[in-house]
């Protein structure tokens, strides 16, 4: 990991450089050109500009210093874990609904965070749960 860390001190502002002119080629081409440019851009945005946002967040100093606090460590620890149970509690309010004839406004605000509730607190169990496991077993 360190050696890994010195090589991103070392080229940062090189990634920097090319993560942005790579995103201002994107938004120029698409500014001109539309979607002849690229295509659709849904996938430009998930396989070029995405990435390269998260490369210029990586290597700025901002994103070390955010990093430190406490909240933003333990949201990392269960992330996995609200990826895993994201999906069974969207399926779960399917099937309350279309079975309990439940109806649910999934446009509104209070849904939205209901269910991220829900999501992240099955997830902390989870990711307790599987650290007590790793403890015993492992």
């Amino acid at each position: 990991v360190k050696k890994y860390k010195r090589k991103i001190d070392e080229n940062r502002y090189l990634i920097i450089s090319i993560d942005t002119a790579i995103l201002l080629s994107i938004y120029w081409g698409y500014r001109t050109l539309g979607e002849a440019f690229m295509g659709n851009i849904q996938y430009v945005l998930v396989y070029l500009a995405f990435p390269c946002i998260i490369g210029i967040f990586m290597c700025s100093k901002s994103i070390a210093i955010i990093s430190e606090f406490k909240c933003v460590k333990y949201v990392g620890k269960i992330t996995y874990s609200i990826y895993l149970f994201n999906l069974p509690t969207q399926l779960m309010t399917f099937v309350l609904s279309s079975i309990g004839k439940i109806e649910f406004n999934y446009s509104s605000k209070v849904f939205w965070f209901v269910h991220m509730t829900i999501s992240v607190g099955v997830a902390t169990i989870f990711y307790f749960l599987e650290r007590l496991f790793r403890k015993r077993f492992l």
